[in-house]
């Protein structure tokens, strides 16, 4: 039976809908991806909070490789939500643990960036309001890819099969 597909909103464990792990990559080098689905009414303000972070990074002193690769997946996750946000669409994008943790940080530093006592426009209070409910969410998706890549981990140690082969 498949479940149901519509989810009450005091649920904000399935805010971002249904969430699969696969185990993607090659032979030598597993790792997983979460592939999550992101309501249409979610990803402007994930992209706007994707910008946000974007800017953010641009304006540092980038030192090191991992600093360079990290903003090019940054910007990355940035424009698809983007286009999938010009497009008014859902997205379902495939979130390694690295990317879950941007887009986490980026929406918990936009909500603190931004939500102050001030006046802020009611389409900024919206967003703010949108990224404070995904927070929760979004930090369990990264605690639970978190997991997924230990339990590859331990498959790998065990020198269990981590793909099925397909004939």
């Amino acid at each position: 039976m498949e479940p149901s597909r519509e989810q009450p909103q005091d649920r904000p464990a399935e805010i971002l809908g249904d969430r699969e792990f696969v185990v993607a990559g090659d032979e030598q080098h597993p790792f997983v991806e979460a592939v999550v689905d992101v309501e249409p009414r979610h990803v402007a303000p994930l992209a706007d909070a994707l910008s946000a972070a974007v800017g953010r990074f641009s304006a540092l002193e980038l030192t090191s490789t991992e600093d360079v690769v990290r903003l090019a997946r940054v910007r990355d996750l940035h424009d698809r939500f983007a286009e999938a946000a010009l497009a008014q669409s859902g997205l379902r994008p495939r979130l390694t643990f690295a990317l879950a943790q941007a887009l986490t940080e980026a929406a918990s530093a936009y909500v603190g960036e931004r939500d102050v006592e001030s006046y802020q426009s009611p389409e900024e209070r919206e967003r703010i309001a949108v990224l404070r409910e995904l927070t929760g969410p979004l930090f369990d998706l990264t605690a639970d890819c978190h997991r997924a890549a230990d339990e590859l981990q331990a498959r790998i140690d065990d020198g269990l099969p981590v793909f099925l082969l397909r004939r």
